[in-house]
């Protein structure tokens, strides 16, 4: 089975509003290759669930991503033994900082 390739997605528009291309991606094309970032994405739950349980079979690791242009390496871009930061280390501290002073959300 081959995975299809989605050229009309342009970097552009992912970085201006990715979610109505993801979800449309999820209801035509879950797993597909865009040309524009050179990578594959996936974007059903339980398909994203298996990858990211299977670092065997799949890699985080990526080059360059508009995802590493914006964070730099972070969790989302390498593979858990790769991750260049330590609990409690200098770099998790800025990682932890970046995200702990959102409000917490209520799905009531």
């Amino acid at each position: 089975m081959s995975t299809p390739t989605i050229s009309e997605i342009t970097v552009e528009a992912l970085e201006a509003d990715p979610f109505p291309i993801y979800a449309r991606l999820r209801e035509k094309a879950p797993v597909c290759f865009v040309p524009a970032v050179g990578l594959h994405l996936v974007t059903r739950w339980d398909d994203v669930q298996h990858v990211a349980t299977h670092p065997e079979i799949f890699t985080a690791e990526v080059d360059a991503s508009p995802l590493v242009r914006t964070l730099g390496v972070n969790v989302l871009t390498v593979d858990g033994a790769d991750i260049p930061v330590k609990l409690g280390s200098r770099g998790h501290l800025r990682l932890k900082s970046q995200t702990c002073d959102f409000p917490p959300i209520s799905w009531s």
